[in-house]
């Protein structure tokens, strides 16, 4: 079979939503809304115009790669490839990542991260996505 990289990305618009799925990833029973909102503040501050209230709030990404891949991969190849995907995120998203979850115990390891999509100082998703 083929070994294939897997990348899934979830707009979140509410930090409720966010935090619906913050619990599982934490493996927590309560999480935080990983400091989104507090980000989010300090960017608004800096702003003149408040940011539109159904704005993109958080961006949910989560890496992983095919069973395939995960099974003929050597511990060293398993670590590059969670911090190559958190250098990439870092690069995408500089100053946005605000929380980051590494899921070992499962059939495919995965990275899961939420990003606040912040660019020049506001919230805009469509620059870094598109449209809807």
């Amino acid at each position: 079979m083929t070994a294939f990289a897997i990348l899934r990305i979830q707009k979140h618009s509410s930090l409720a939503s966010l935090a619906g799925v913050a619990r599982p990833h934490s493996r927590q029973s309560r999480a935080r809304c990983c400091d989104v909102g507090s980000v989010i503040e300090q960017a608004q501050a800096k702003q003149s115009k408040a940011f539109r209230r159904d704005a993109v709030k958080a961006v949910e990404f989560m890496f992983t790669a095919s069973p395939e891949w995960w099974k003929t991969a050597s511990p060293k190849y398993r670590s590059a490839f969670f911090d190559r995907a958190r250098r990439w995120l870092r690069e995408k998203h500089p100053g946005g990542v605000v929380a980051e979850w590494v899921h070992l115990d499962e059939r495919s390891p995965h990275l899961h991260a939420v990003v606040v999509p912040l660019h020049e100082g506001r919230l805009n998703a469509r620059h870094f996505f598109g449209g809807a």
